[in-house]
Protein backbone atom coordinates (compact mmCIF):
# COMPACT_ATOMS: atom_id res chain seq x y z
CA UNK A 1 0.00 0.00 0.00
CA UNK A 2 1.29 3.33 -1.06
CA UNK A 3 2.14 5.65 2.00
CA UNK A 4 -0.14 8.58 0.27
CA UNK A 5 -3.07 6.10 0.61
CA UNK A 6 -2.18 5.71 4.53
CA UNK A 7 -1.12 9.16 5.61
CA UNK A 8 -2.66 12.64 5.12
CA UNK A 9 -0.42 14.27 2.70
CA UNK A 10 -1.43 18.12 4.75
CA UNK A 11 -1.23 16.97 8.59
CA UNK A 12 1.07 14.10 7.86
CA UNK A 13 -1.37 11.94 10.46
CA UNK A 14 -1.62 8.34 9.66
CA UNK A 15 -5.06 7.03 8.69
CA UNK A 16 -4.72 4.05 10.81
CA UNK A 17 -3.99 5.67 14.16
CA UNK A 18 -6.67 8.08 13.19
CA UNK A 19 -8.57 5.02 13.36
CA UNK A 20 -7.39 2.94 16.03
CA UNK A 21 -7.50 6.22 18.37
CA UNK A 22 -11.50 6.52 17.21
CA UNK A 23 -12.58 3.07 18.06
CA UNK A 24 -10.51 3.60 21.37
CA UNK A 25 -13.06 6.49 21.63
CA UNK A 26 -16.20 4.91 20.22
CA UNK A 27 -15.08 1.74 23.06
CA UNK A 28 -14.70 3.98 25.71
CA UNK A 29 -18.18 5.57 25.20
CA UNK A 30 -19.55 1.94 24.99
CA UNK A 31 -18.28 1.13 27.99
CA UNK A 32 -19.91 4.78 30.02
CA UNK A 33 -22.76 3.97 28.21
CA UNK A 34 -22.37 0.52 29.35
CA UNK A 35 -21.12 1.78 33.42
CA UNK A 36 -24.04 4.09 32.72
CA UNK A 37 -26.70 1.11 31.86
CA UNK A 38 -25.26 -0.33 34.79
CA UNK A 39 -25.66 2.66 37.24
CA UNK A 40 -29.26 2.83 36.25
CA UNK A 41 -29.91 -1.15 36.57
CA UNK A 42 -28.25 -1.25 40.05
CA UNK A 43 -30.78 2.15 40.89
CA UNK A 44 -33.76 0.42 39.72
CA UNK A 45 -32.79 -2.74 40.95
CA UNK A 46 -31.96 -0.70 44.76
CA UNK A 47 -35.88 1.08 44.12
CA UNK A 48 -37.30 -2.37 43.64
CA UNK A 49 -35.74 -3.67 46.62
CA UNK A 50 -36.30 -0.86 48.71
CA UNK A 51 -40.54 -1.35 46.98
CA UNK A 52 -39.95 -4.97 47.94
CA UNK A 53 -39.05 -3.96 51.49
CA UNK A 54 -41.83 -1.67 52.17
CA UNK A 55 -44.25 -4.19 50.77
CA UNK A 56 -42.86 -6.53 53.07
CA UNK A 57 -42.88 -4.49 56.17
CA UNK A 58 -46.51 -3.59 55.10
CA UNK A 59 -47.86 -7.07 54.43
CA UNK A 60 -46.21 -8.10 57.88
CA UNK A 61 -47.33 -5.22 59.53
CA UNK A 62 -51.00 -6.23 58.07
CA UNK A 63 -50.76 -9.49 58.78
CA UNK A 64 -49.39 -9.20 62.33
CA UNK A 65 -52.15 -6.35 63.07
CA UNK A 66 -55.11 -9.26 61.41
CA UNK A 67 -53.36 -12.04 63.87
CA UNK A 68 -53.58 -9.70 67.08
CA UNK A 69 -56.98 -8.54 66.01
CA UNK A 70 -58.32 -11.95 65.63
CA UNK A 71 -56.57 -12.80 68.90
CA UNK A 72 -58.10 -10.56 70.78
CA UNK A 73 -61.45 -10.83 69.32
CA UNK A 74 -61.43 -14.04 70.40
CA UNK A 75 -59.67 -13.65 73.79
CA UNK A 76 -63.13 -11.34 74.14
CA UNK A 77 -65.26 -13.71 73.02
CA UNK A 78 -64.50 -16.50 75.13
CA UNK A 79 -63.71 -14.34 78.05
CA UNK A 80 -67.39 -13.21 77.91
CA UNK A 81 -68.87 -16.39 76.90
CA UNK A 82 -66.88 -17.66 80.19
CA UNK A 83 -67.95 -14.52 82.24
CA UNK A 84 -71.48 -15.36 81.41
CA UNK A 85 -71.23 -19.01 81.74
CA UNK A 86 -69.69 -18.93 85.10
CA UNK A 87 -72.22 -16.34 86.06
CA UNK A 88 -75.00 -18.54 84.75
CA UNK A 89 -73.21 -21.05 87.09
CA UNK A 90 -72.93 -18.88 89.85
CA UNK A 91 -76.61 -17.95 89.80
CA UNK A 92 -77.83 -21.52 89.34
CA UNK A 93 -75.42 -22.92 92.54
CA UNK A 94 -76.79 -19.69 94.55
CA UNK A 95 -80.52 -20.91 93.74
CA UNK A 96 -79.43 -24.34 94.44
CA UNK A 97 -77.88 -23.02 97.78
CA UNK A 98 -81.08 -20.76 98.70
CA UNK A 99 -83.08 -23.50 97.99
CA UNK A 100 -81.49 -26.32 100.04
CA UNK A 101 -81.39 -23.01 102.83
CA UNK A 102 -84.99 -23.03 102.00
CA UNK A 103 -85.64 -26.80 102.57
CA UNK A 104 -83.40 -27.12 105.36
CA UNK A 105 -85.18 -24.18 106.94
CA UNK A 106 -88.54 -25.26 106.17
CA UNK A 107 -87.73 -28.81 107.72
CA UNK A 108 -86.59 -27.11 110.70
CA UNK A 109 -89.46 -25.61 110.94
CA UNK A 110 -91.74 -28.39 110.31
CA UNK A 111 -89.08 -29.98 113.37
CA UNK A 112 -89.73 -27.54 116.12
CA UNK A 113 -93.61 -27.46 114.79
CA UNK A 114 -93.93 -31.25 115.46
CA UNK A 115 -91.61 -31.06 118.54
CA UNK A 116 -94.17 -27.82 119.42
CA UNK A 117 -97.29 -29.46 118.77
CA UNK A 118 -95.75 -32.43 120.87
CA UNK A 119 -94.90 -30.76 124.10
CA UNK A 120 -98.18 -28.79 123.79
CA UNK A 121 -100.13 -32.30 123.94
CA UNK A 122 -97.96 -33.96 126.64
CA UNK A 123 -99.04 -30.63 128.73
CA UNK A 124 -102.50 -30.90 127.75
CA UNK A 125 -102.65 -34.23 128.36
CA UNK A 126 -100.17 -33.86 131.75
CA UNK A 127 -102.65 -30.47 132.62
CA UNK A 128 -106.37 -32.87 131.92
CA UNK A 129 -104.70 -35.61 133.89
CA UNK A 130 -104.13 -32.99 136.96
CA UNK A 131 -107.05 -31.11 136.29
CA UNK A 132 -108.92 -34.54 136.71
CA UNK A 133 -107.15 -35.73 139.31
CA UNK A 134 -107.24 -32.29 141.21
CA UNK A 135 -111.32 -32.12 140.51
CA UNK A 136 -111.85 -36.29 141.61
CA UNK A 137 -109.63 -35.14 145.10
CA UNK A 138 -111.45 -31.69 145.49
CA UNK A 139 -114.90 -33.88 145.44
CA UNK A 140 -113.84 -36.52 147.27
CA UNK A 141 -112.70 -33.76 149.51
CA UNK A 142 -115.59 -31.75 149.84
CA UNK A 143 -117.61 -34.74 150.07
CA UNK A 144 -115.96 -35.82 153.30
CA UNK A 145 -115.63 -32.27 154.08
CA UNK A 146 -119.47 -32.08 154.06
CA UNK A 147 -119.56 -35.71 156.12
CA UNK A 148 -116.86 -34.51 158.34
CA UNK A 149 -118.16 -30.85 158.85
CA UNK A 150 -115.75 -28.24 159.35
CA UNK A 151 -112.60 -30.48 159.41
CA UNK A 152 -113.75 -31.48 155.75
CA UNK A 153 -114.21 -28.16 154.88
CA UNK A 154 -110.73 -26.91 156.57
CA UNK A 155 -109.00 -30.13 154.83
CA UNK A 156 -110.85 -29.54 151.17
CA UNK A 157 -109.91 -25.67 151.42
CA UNK A 158 -106.35 -27.05 152.42
CA UNK A 159 -106.42 -29.13 149.18
CA UNK A 160 -107.97 -26.49 147.25
CA UNK A 161 -105.19 -23.96 148.09
CA UNK A 162 -102.55 -26.56 147.45
CA UNK A 163 -104.40 -27.28 144.44
CA UNK A 164 -104.39 -23.93 143.48
CA UNK A 165 -100.54 -23.59 144.04
CA UNK A 166 -99.61 -26.52 142.23
CA UNK A 167 -102.16 -24.77 139.77
CA UNK A 168 -100.05 -21.38 139.77
CA UNK A 169 -96.89 -23.98 139.03
CA UNK A 170 -98.17 -25.73 136.30
CA UNK A 171 -99.27 -22.77 134.17
CA UNK A 172 -95.97 -21.32 135.41
CA UNK A 173 -94.49 -24.46 133.76
CA UNK A 174 -96.84 -23.85 131.06
CA UNK A 175 -95.95 -20.25 130.16
CA UNK A 176 -92.50 -21.50 129.99
CA UNK A 177 -92.73 -24.23 127.68
CA UNK A 178 -94.67 -21.96 125.63
CA UNK A 179 -92.43 -18.97 125.91
CA UNK A 180 -89.84 -21.74 124.97
CA UNK A 181 -92.13 -23.17 121.72
CA UNK A 182 -92.52 -19.50 120.56
CA UNK A 183 -88.70 -18.64 120.96
CA UNK A 184 -88.10 -22.15 118.83
CA UNK A 185 -90.89 -21.50 116.40
CA UNK A 186 -92.09 -18.31 114.83
CA UNK A 187 -94.63 -19.36 112.78
CA UNK A 188 -96.94 -21.41 115.71
CA UNK A 189 -96.95 -17.49 117.52
CA UNK A 190 -100.28 -17.33 116.66
CA UNK A 191 -101.53 -20.44 118.01
CA UNK A 192 -99.42 -20.24 120.86
CA UNK A 193 -101.31 -16.84 121.27
CA UNK A 194 -104.67 -18.53 121.61
CA UNK A 195 -102.99 -21.30 123.53
CA UNK A 196 -102.46 -18.19 126.11
CA UNK A 197 -105.60 -16.55 125.59
CA UNK A 198 -106.88 -20.16 126.96
CA UNK A 199 -104.34 -20.19 129.41
CA UNK A 200 -105.56 -16.65 130.48
CA UNK A 201 -109.04 -18.13 130.63
CA UNK A 202 -108.20 -20.90 132.72
CA UNK A 203 -105.69 -18.63 135.12
CA UNK A 204 -109.53 -16.28 135.20
CA UNK A 205 -111.49 -19.34 135.96
CA UNK A 206 -109.12 -20.58 138.44
CA UNK A 207 -109.04 -17.02 140.07
CA UNK A 208 -112.74 -16.73 140.25
CA UNK A 209 -112.44 -20.47 142.15
CA UNK A 210 -110.14 -18.99 144.60
CA UNK A 211 -112.28 -16.16 145.22
CA UNK A 212 -115.63 -18.23 145.51
CA UNK A 213 -113.16 -20.37 148.04
CA UNK A 214 -112.20 -17.28 149.78
CA UNK A 215 -115.33 -16.61 150.10
CA UNK A 216 -116.70 -19.53 151.06
CA UNK A 217 -113.99 -20.09 153.30
CA UNK A 218 -114.32 -16.45 154.87
CA UNK A 219 -118.38 -17.67 155.29
CA UNK A 220 -117.51 -20.50 156.78
CA UNK A 221 -115.32 -18.63 159.14
CA UNK A 222 -117.85 -15.98 159.83
CA UNK A 223 -120.91 -18.53 160.03
CA UNK A 224 -120.01 -22.38 160.87
CA UNK A 225 -123.73 -22.75 161.06
CA UNK A 226 -124.86 -22.08 158.04
CA UNK A 227 -124.00 -26.13 156.87
CA UNK A 228 -127.12 -25.95 154.47
CA UNK A 229 -125.46 -23.12 152.23
CA UNK A 230 -122.25 -24.52 152.37
CA UNK A 231 -123.97 -27.79 150.76
CA UNK A 232 -125.80 -25.56 148.87
CA UNK A 233 -122.63 -23.49 147.75
CA UNK A 234 -120.71 -27.27 147.40
CA UNK A 235 -123.74 -27.83 144.89
CA UNK A 236 -123.11 -25.14 142.96
CA UNK A 237 -119.05 -25.66 143.21
CA UNK A 238 -119.99 -29.12 141.89
CA UNK A 239 -122.07 -27.65 138.76
CA UNK A 240 -119.59 -25.17 138.37
CA UNK A 241 -116.92 -27.81 138.14
CA UNK A 242 -118.89 -29.71 136.09
CA UNK A 243 -119.81 -26.36 133.75
CA UNK A 244 -115.82 -26.24 134.00
CA UNK A 245 -114.77 -29.74 133.17
CA UNK A 246 -117.56 -30.07 130.13
CA UNK A 247 -115.51 -26.48 129.10
CA UNK A 248 -112.68 -28.14 129.43
CA UNK A 249 -113.46 -31.42 127.55
CA UNK A 250 -115.27 -29.09 125.02
CA UNK A 251 -112.15 -27.16 124.54
CA UNK A 252 -109.75 -30.00 124.35
CA UNK A 253 -111.83 -31.79 121.98
CA UNK A 254 -111.26 -28.50 119.73
CA UNK A 255 -108.22 -28.56 120.57
CA UNK A 256 -107.86 -31.85 119.13
CA UNK A 257 -109.82 -31.25 116.05
CA UNK A 258 -107.16 -28.04 115.31
CA UNK A 259 -104.84 -30.13 115.79
CA UNK A 260 -105.93 -32.81 113.74
CA UNK A 261 -106.97 -30.38 111.06
CA UNK A 262 -103.59 -28.93 111.34
CA UNK A 263 -102.09 -32.31 111.31
CA UNK A 264 -103.76 -33.24 107.67
CA UNK A 265 -102.68 -29.72 106.41
CA UNK A 266 -99.52 -30.37 107.35
CA UNK A 267 -99.58 -33.56 105.54
CA UNK A 268 -100.56 -31.75 102.56
CA UNK A 269 -98.29 -29.33 102.77
CA UNK A 270 -95.85 -32.33 103.83
CA UNK A 271 -96.87 -33.49 100.30
CA UNK A 272 -96.67 -30.63 98.52
CA UNK A 273 -93.19 -29.99 99.76
CA UNK A 274 -92.24 -33.49 98.58
CA UNK A 275 -93.87 -33.52 94.97
CA UNK A 276 -91.82 -29.79 94.68
CA UNK A 277 -88.55 -31.97 96.23
CA UNK A 278 -89.20 -34.00 93.75
CA UNK A 279 -89.99 -31.24 90.82
CA UNK A 280 -86.66 -29.42 92.18
CA UNK A 281 -84.69 -32.70 91.99
CA UNK A 282 -85.98 -32.80 88.19
CA UNK A 283 -84.89 -29.52 88.22
CA UNK A 284 -81.54 -29.85 89.23
CA UNK A 285 -81.14 -33.02 87.51
CA UNK A 286 -81.89 -30.73 83.86
CA UNK A 287 -79.37 -28.27 85.04
CA UNK A 288 -76.90 -30.82 85.80
CA UNK A 289 -77.49 -32.37 82.28
CA UNK A 290 -77.01 -28.82 80.85
CA UNK A 291 -74.18 -27.98 82.55
CA UNK A 292 -72.77 -30.99 81.37
CA UNK A 293 -73.59 -30.10 78.08
CA UNK A 294 -72.24 -26.86 78.32
CA UNK A 295 -68.91 -27.90 79.47
CA UNK A 296 -68.88 -30.40 76.94
CA UNK A 297 -69.48 -27.66 74.21
CA UNK A 298 -66.93 -25.22 75.99
CA UNK A 299 -63.89 -27.61 75.98
CA UNK A 300 -65.41 -28.72 72.17
CA UNK A 301 -65.15 -24.96 71.82
CA UNK A 302 -61.17 -24.88 73.82
CA UNK A 303 -60.00 -27.51 71.74
CA UNK A 304 -61.62 -25.62 68.10
CA UNK A 305 -59.93 -21.83 69.49
CA UNK A 306 -56.67 -24.50 70.59
CA UNK A 307 -56.37 -26.14 67.03
CA UNK A 308 -56.93 -22.33 65.23
CA UNK A 309 -54.11 -20.93 67.83
CA UNK A 310 -51.95 -23.57 66.61
CA UNK A 311 -53.27 -22.65 62.95
CA UNK A 312 -52.24 -19.04 63.31
CA UNK A 313 -48.79 -20.00 65.28
CA UNK A 314 -48.40 -22.31 62.32
CA UNK A 315 -49.21 -19.73 60.12
CA UNK A 316 -46.82 -17.13 61.97
CA UNK A 317 -44.09 -19.76 61.37
CA UNK A 318 -44.60 -20.01 58.12
CA UNK A 319 -44.77 -16.30 57.61
CA UNK A 320 -41.69 -16.07 59.82
CA UNK A 321 -39.84 -18.74 57.58
CA UNK A 322 -40.65 -16.63 54.78
CA UNK A 323 -39.48 -13.43 56.35
CA UNK A 324 -36.70 -15.67 56.69
CA UNK A 325 -36.37 -16.25 53.40
CA UNK A 326 -37.01 -12.94 52.50
CA UNK A 327 -34.25 -11.57 54.59
CA UNK A 328 -32.05 -14.12 52.83
CA UNK A 329 -32.79 -12.84 49.40
CA UNK A 330 -32.29 -9.46 50.44
CA UNK A 331 -28.85 -10.65 51.98
CA UNK A 332 -27.87 -12.42 48.76
CA UNK A 333 -29.60 -8.82 46.97
CA UNK A 334 -27.43 -6.63 49.07
CA UNK A 335 -24.36 -8.92 48.53
CA UNK A 336 -24.72 -9.10 44.95
CA UNK A 337 -25.72 -5.14 44.95
CA UNK A 338 -22.03 -4.79 46.67
CA UNK A 339 -20.37 -6.86 44.25
CA UNK A 340 -21.60 -5.04 41.68
CA UNK A 341 -20.24 -2.27 43.11
CA UNK A 342 -17.15 -3.42 43.34
CA UNK A 343 -17.50 -5.20 40.45
CA UNK A 344 -19.04 -0.88 39.04
CA UNK A 345 -15.51 0.59 41.28
CA UNK A 346 -13.31 -2.44 39.17
CA UNK A 347 -14.96 -1.38 35.69
CA UNK A 348 -14.65 2.54 36.68
CA UNK A 349 -11.20 1.73 38.32
CA UNK A 350 -10.37 0.12 34.89
CA UNK A 351 -12.03 2.95 32.88
CA UNK A 352 -10.03 5.66 34.33
CA UNK A 353 -7.08 3.72 33.59
CA UNK A 354 -8.56 3.14 30.05
CA UNK A 355 -8.60 7.02 29.75
CA UNK A 356 -5.25 6.99 31.49
CA UNK A 357 -3.99 4.87 28.84
CA UNK A 358 -5.68 6.65 25.96
CA UNK A 359 -4.79 9.87 27.44
CA UNK A 360 -0.90 8.36 27.15
CA UNK A 361 -1.29 7.05 24.24
CA UNK A 362 -2.71 10.62 22.69
CA UNK A 363 0.04 12.19 24.56
CA UNK A 364 2.50 9.75 22.88
CA UNK A 365 0.75 10.45 19.89
CA UNK A 366 1.16 14.01 20.28
CA UNK A 367 5.27 13.85 21.60
CA UNK A 368 5.49 11.74 18.39
CA UNK A 369 3.59 14.20 16.27
CA UNK A 370 5.59 17.19 18.10
CA UNK A 371 8.41 15.12 16.64
CA UNK A 372 7.47 14.08 13.64
CA UNK A 373 6.85 17.97 12.86
CA UNK A 374 10.46 18.53 14.12
CA UNK A 375 11.90 15.95 12.18
CA UNK A 376 10.15 16.58 9.35
CA UNK A 377 10.94 20.39 9.50
CA UNK A 378 14.50 19.37 10.31
CA UNK A 379 14.46 17.38 7.21
CA UNK A 380 12.95 19.86 5.09
CA UNK A 381 15.18 22.01 6.57
CA UNK A 382 18.56 19.83 5.83
CA UNK A 383 17.08 18.75 2.01
CA UNK A 384 16.61 23.19 1.28
CA UNK A 385 19.67 23.46 2.28
CA UNK A 386 21.44 20.63 0.77
CA UNK A 387 19.43 21.71 -2.59
CA UNK A 388 20.85 25.32 -2.18
CA UNK A 389 24.43 23.79 -1.25
CA UNK A 390 23.80 21.61 -4.57
CA UNK A 391 22.61 24.64 -6.73
CA UNK A 392 25.27 26.51 -5.49
CA UNK A 393 28.02 23.71 -5.87
CA UNK A 394 26.21 22.98 -9.51
CA UNK A 395 26.10 26.62 -10.08
CA UNK A 396 29.91 27.07 -8.99
CA UNK A 397 30.54 24.19 -10.50
CA UNK A 398 29.07 24.95 -14.01
CA UNK A 399 30.51 28.48 -13.80
CA UNK A 400 34.14 27.00 -13.26
CA UNK A 401 33.39 24.08 -16.02
CA UNK A 402 31.82 26.92 -18.22
CA UNK A 403 35.12 29.25 -17.32
CA UNK A 404 36.95 26.28 -17.68
CA UNK A 405 35.36 23.62 -20.81
CA UNK A 406 33.78 26.77 -22.64
CA UNK A 407 35.07 25.25 -25.17
CA UNK A 408 33.70 22.15 -24.52
CA UNK A 409 30.94 21.02 -26.97
CA UNK A 410 27.20 20.76 -25.74
CA UNK A 411 27.03 17.03 -25.94
CA UNK A 412 29.73 16.82 -23.14
CA UNK A 413 27.76 19.75 -21.03
CA UNK A 414 24.54 17.99 -21.13
CA UNK A 415 26.36 14.69 -19.93
CA UNK A 416 27.52 16.22 -17.38
CA UNK A 417 24.84 17.50 -16.17
CA UNK A 418 22.69 14.58 -16.33
CA UNK A 419 25.43 12.89 -14.19
CA UNK A 420 25.17 15.88 -12.04
CA UNK A 421 21.18 15.20 -12.05
CA UNK A 422 21.41 11.60 -11.21
CA UNK A 423 23.76 12.21 -8.68
CA UNK A 424 22.08 14.62 -7.32
CA UNK A 425 18.61 12.54 -7.74
CA UNK A 426 20.56 9.82 -5.71
CA UNK A 427 20.96 11.61 -2.95
CA UNK A 428 17.91 12.74 -2.99
CA UNK A 429 16.28 9.19 -3.04
CA UNK A 430 18.77 8.30 -0.18
CA UNK A 431 17.71 10.87 2.18
CA UNK A 432 14.12 10.14 0.93
CA UNK A 433 14.52 6.46 2.17
CA UNK A 434 16.37 7.67 4.93
CA UNK A 435 13.62 9.49 5.74
CA UNK A 436 11.15 6.98 4.80
CA UNK A 437 12.60 4.45 7.42
CA UNK A 438 12.61 6.95 9.79
CA UNK A 439 8.88 7.14 9.52
CA UNK A 440 8.30 3.94 8.99
CA UNK A 441 9.86 2.93 12.52
CA UNK A 442 7.71 5.74 13.99
CA UNK A 443 4.95 4.22 12.38
CA UNK A 444 5.46 0.59 13.75
CA UNK A 445 6.22 2.37 16.99
CA UNK A 446 2.83 4.01 16.68
CA UNK A 447 1.34 0.71 15.99
CA UNK A 448 3.19 -1.50 18.47
CA UNK A 449 1.93 1.29 21.38
CA UNK A 450 -1.57 1.17 19.80
CA UNK A 451 -1.86 -2.65 19.80
CA UNK A 452 -0.12 -2.48 22.90
CA UNK A 453 -3.12 -0.50 24.35
CA UNK A 454 -5.86 -1.87 22.34
CA UNK A 455 -4.94 -5.45 24.20
CA UNK A 456 -5.16 -3.86 27.39
CA UNK A 457 -8.59 -2.67 26.38
CA UNK A 458 -9.37 -5.80 25.12
CA UNK A 459 -8.19 -7.85 27.92
CA UNK A 460 -10.03 -5.69 30.34
CA UNK A 461 -13.08 -5.45 28.65
CA UNK A 462 -12.93 -9.43 28.09
CA UNK A 463 -12.45 -9.56 32.32
CA UNK A 464 -14.95 -7.13 32.72
CA UNK A 465 -17.43 -8.88 30.71
CA UNK A 466 -16.30 -12.42 32.02
CA UNK A 467 -16.62 -11.25 35.79
CA UNK A 468 -20.45 -9.30 34.21
CA UNK A 469 -21.33 -13.11 33.15
CA UNK A 470 -20.27 -14.57 36.49
CA UNK A 471 -22.23 -12.23 38.59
Amino acid sequence: MDRSETVCRYCGVSYLIFHEFHQLNTRVAQLEAELQELRETAQREKARREALELGRLEWERALRMEVQRQAEEKETSTREELEERSKDTERALREEFEEKNERKRSEMKEEYQRIGEEKERQLRRELGDLEAERLTKQREELERSAEEREKVLSDALQEANKNLDELRKYLQQLEQRLAVAAFTKEEAEQFLVKEKQQGEILRGVCAQQRRTLRETLSTLHSSGKQLKDVRGFLSQLMGAWQTFRSQILQHCTQVFSELREELEHSNVGFQKMREEKEHLTQQLMEQKRRREEELREHREELLRLKGELEEKQERLLSCQRRHDTVQEQLSSWRQREEQMKRKCCAAEEEVTQLREAVEKVQQETRELRREREILKESHGRALTKMEEDCRQQMASKLAAALEEQRTQNALHLRERMEELREGAELELSIDREKNRLLLLQCERESTQLQQKTLYRVLAHTCMWKCGRHCG
